[in-house]
């Protein structure tokens, strides 16, 4: 593998990956492997499919797959080895002369890098800001005390998922065609499917084992070009853009057994016998939201004031207009 820097100007670079058959070869080989255990067909006994009639069938999809999770591997480890400070995500460019997966054995891959420009703020102290007042009522109580059970319930990890679980599960985009996109988008996310806004997003996710696949709109799994750039680690403006299907592979189910308030349960949050019964917790459950609440309304103001006071110390030019790509920030 070979990774190469282009420094375009002092706020953008382009990295180019090369990759060939030593880099990706034994993980394709493992992957057609695992697939030629798992396969069952017609005429054959379960795990005993021939090998080439797996790779015929399964070979171009597990290399681009493969090759996807190299790239993905690989840039981030570059970044980070070389201590390069970015502004968002490396965008990957569009592949400009098309890539025949069949007979090419050696690839390019380039990606756009926002990097992060150095400056100095000095903050007055004669900043000030308003403290909030939060109303705790017993629907927000009863909201933590969910989330504490669930936080604190017994894990396991069942065959078959339930409207209630967490998959683990790697994302990759795919062409018109179904195949997946060579240099396109893979992300390895989790994902929890009571969480999703989409009733048809939450039944294609529903009933399923490891290692199952099943192809699904972006904006069907994804209500909105900020979930989707979120989930998918790509820019505001790439995901308002972003119209294509989506391969999701699951790697593991995760699901969580709601924990009883008990005893056992206060001593383990607060030290034996500081807590004694479902009332007690309650109450201290309402103090701690409070603080949390006023925590957060706080920091977004804080941050608010420090970004106008950003905006108005520094003047962009338009050169470092490009940043808000890597931000998804629109003026």
């Amino acid at each position: 593998m070979d990774i190469t820097k282009q420094e375009i100007d002092e706020l953008n670079a382009v990295v180019t990956i090369k990759v060939g058959p030593a880099d990706y070869q034994d993980k394709v080989e493992g992957a057609l492997k695992k697939a030629q255990r798992q396969a069952s067909m017609p005429g054959f006994r379960p795990g005993k499919v021939p090998a080439g009639m797996i790779k015929k069938m399964y070979g171009k999809n597990l290399l681009v797959d493969e090759i996807n999770k190299l790239l993905n591997d690989s840039i981030y480890k570059y970044i980070n080895e070389n201590k390069i400070e970015i502004l968002g995500n490396p965008l990957p460019k569009t592949v400009e002369k098309e890539i025949n997966w069949d007979t090419q054995t050696d690839f390019a891959f380039d990606y756009d890098l926002g990097i992060a420009p150095k400056f100095d703020v000095t903050i007055s102290d004669k900043m000030s800001f308003d403290y909030p007042v939060v109303k705790v009522d017993d629907e927000l109580i009863e909201k933590y005390l969910k989330d504490v059970r669930r936080n604190y319930g017994k894990p396991s990890n069942p065959e078959v998922s339930e409207g209630n679980d967490v998959l683990y599960i790697d994302i990759n985009e795919l062409e018109a065609d179904g195949s997946i996109k060579a240099g396109g988008v893979f992300k390895s996310t989790s994902i929890g499917i009571d969480r999703l806004k989409n009733d048809a997003a939450k039944k294609k996710l529903t009933g399923l084992k490891k290692e199952d696949k099943v192809v699904i709109a972006s904006n069907v799994l994804y209500e909105n070009a900020i979930d989707l750039g979120i989930g998918l680690g790509i820019d505001k403006e790439a995901a308002e853009q972003f119209n294509a299907d989506l391969q999701v592979n699951v790697k593991n189910i995760a699901r969580m057994e709601d924990a009883e308030l008990d005893q056992e349960l206060f001593d383990k949050l607060y030290g034996a016998g500081t807590i004694n019964s479902l009332d007690e917790f309650k109450a201290t459950q309402t103090i701690l939201t409070k603080e949390s609440e006023v925590q957060k309304i706080y920091e977004n103001l804080y941050f608010t004031k420090m970004l106008a006071l950003f905006k108005e110390k520094f003047k962009l030019t338009n050169k470092e207009v490009s940043y808000n790509e890597f931000f998804g920030i629109k003026d």
